[in-house]
């Protein structure tokens, strides 16, 4: 819904995220203030809903997801955009985490939120041509955003009009690579069994389990990423504990299969990451067709 003299939305996931920020995410910390001091090093990655961005604040190295700012048109839009808007969904899962004590033991440490002003948004698509898809010769990237599910528009904003600001997550950074690529102990194995067991503990499914969002740091401690799409009981999107228990035993048998992929690299030849005697035993039947896909992201 929006204002026809104006054509500014009257309702956004901003407006929602004010109102109930508090009752939702008493647990995060807002770095608003601190914003100016935040030296921006590197473009790190781009998602569907966002772009991470290694930075540097009071001398210290941190990740910084900012969430780009869309419009959707749901119908019940406070109810929906609590359990579907990336910013406030990773924020739930993150304050959840905090509060069992569990921040930084399940993913990284989330120090808080933020929201960058206009002119600090301009400065950075700027610094970064973020709307022209990082350079202006950059063709494959732009295609892949417009033509691949991505979305269909480059920069932090889907409409110029919009008047909520770029709001953000102040992570912990973590020098390490993707799960396709990392080397992986059996203690890091296990770990990553147990990170997935205590987020579950919480009745909240990641709800994106795919080798893309688990990150293994240089000293081979693994992390899951990435909550954005994180189902959080009880919620529209997952009304009974049997429909959020679905998810959480999909995700277990996926993190099986993925560590069954691990095993059969050259590089743990040496290690025990799984007992599975084939890819059928580590999913614990057919394997999904979605999982299946990710075989090609296991590389030596």
């Amino acid at each position: 819904m929006e204002d026809i003299t104006t054509g500014i939305p009257t309702k956004s996931s901003w407006k929602v995220w004010l109102k109930r920020k508090d009752e939702y995410c008493p647990f995060l910390k807002d770095w608003t203030d601190a914003v100016p001091e935040i030296e921006f090093l590197e473009l790190l990655a781009d998602a569907v809903h966002s772009y991470m961005f290694k930075v540097r604040l009071h001398g210290k190295t941190y990740a910084l997801k900012l969430y780009t700012v869309s419009q959707p048109l749901w119908s019940r839009f406070e109810t929906i955009a609590l359990v579907k808007d990336a910013f406030i969904v990773e924020s739930r899962a993150y304050n959840s985490l905090i509060e069992r004590n569990l921040g930084g033991v399940v993913g990284p440490h989330c120090h808080g939120w933020l929201a960058i002003d206009k002119n600090q948004e301009i400065e950075l698509d700027r610094q970064f041509n973020l709307s022209r898809g990082y350079t202006s010769t950059d063709t494959g990237l732009i295609h892949k955003l417009k033509h691949q599910g991505r979305r269909p528009w480059l920069g932090f904003r889907q409409f110029e009009k919009s008047t909520d600001p770029v709001r953000g997550l102040l992570l912990d950074y973590i020098d390490g690579t993707n799960l396709g690529k990392a080397t992986l102990t059996s203690q890091a194995a296990s770990n990553l069994r147990s990170q997935l067991e205590q987020l579950h503990s919480l009745f909240i499914a990641h709800g994106d389990l795919f080798p893309r969002n688990i990150m293994v740091a240089r000293n081979g401690r693994p992390f899951l990423i990435d909550f954005s799409s994180a189902h959080i009981y009880p919620s529209v999107r997952s009304r009974t504990k049997e429909g959020i228990e679905g998810y959480m035993y999909d995700e277990k048998c996926a993190l099986e299969y993925y560590l069954f992929q691990l095993q059969q690299l050259q590089r743990h030849r040496k290690v025990t990451l799984t007992d599975a005697l084939n890819e059928e035993d580590a999913y614990g039947g057919r394997v999904s067709s979605f999982i299946e896909a990710t075989k090609e992201d296991f590389v030596d």
